[in-house]
């Protein structure tokens, strides 16, 4: 199987290089809901950084997925004592 979109990391393992190409491919040219506009309009701008073209709101959150991590942990938090 030949890998796409990581031929410049040829240095690099195999199964690296896979995991690699499957969270890129699902996150970087996708285009995802904005958490503020609620529109089909989010869209990574580097790594971490995610820009709505929308409404133009810029955040940061993880680097491959626009869930910020700490509100997940937060949410378990608040879900455990109340």
């Amino acid at each position: 199987m030949r890998l796409k979109t990581t031929k410049g990391f040829k240095g690099y393992g195999y199964r690296i290089r896979l995991k690699l190409e499957k969270t890129e491919g699902i996150y970087k040219h996708k285009r995802l809901n904005c958490p503020r506009c609620h529109k089909k309009a989010l869209k990574r701008v580097a790594s971490g950084i995610w820009e709505c073209r929308s409404c133009g709101h810029k955040f940061a959150a993880a680097a491959y997925s626009p869930e910020r991590v700490l509100s997940k942990v937060f949410d378990k938090v608040v879900l455990r004592k109340g």
